[in-house]
């Protein structure tokens, strides 16, 4: 599985908003 896009972000976000943005990326692709 490939990182997203703001994996390598200058300014990462909290584990738990990174987690909620993947799911629904993920509900959004699939």
């Amino acid at each position: 599985m490939m990182p997203p896009p703001w994996a390598h972000d200058a300014h990462p976000v909290s584990p738990p908003l990174s987690g909620f943005i993947a799911k629904n990326t993920l509900k959004l692709i699939f």
